[in-house]
């Protein structure tokens, strides 16, 4: 008998404390180079979490664009969009 271990009940569950500080940050609208210089890392740690954060998410990532990321957020209700007239 195989028992399945049950996902996350939320996305973001599956996200560490530090993908979750990136994701926040990104969204934000922060760049990589930012972020690594406000959390004291090197950029290309942050380009992992990235990385790490679309796969998790289930969102697939094209040439290094965070629009997916920001898609995500809005159609899960994690990001506001307003309109300005």
């Amino acid at each position: 008998m195989t028992v399945e271990t049950p996902g996350p009940a939320r996305p973001l569950d599956a996200l560490t404390p530090r993908e979750r500080q990136t994701l926040g940050l990104v969204l934000r609208g922060h760049s990589s180079v930012e972020i690594a210089a406000m959390v004291y890392v090197n950029p290309a740690a942050i380009t992992f979490r990235l990385d790490r954060i679309h796969e998790k998410l289930g969102i697939k990532r094209r040439f290094r664009s965070l629009a997916p990321l920001f898609a995500w957020a809005i159609e899960n209700g994690h990001l506001e969009v307003r309109v300005v007239a």
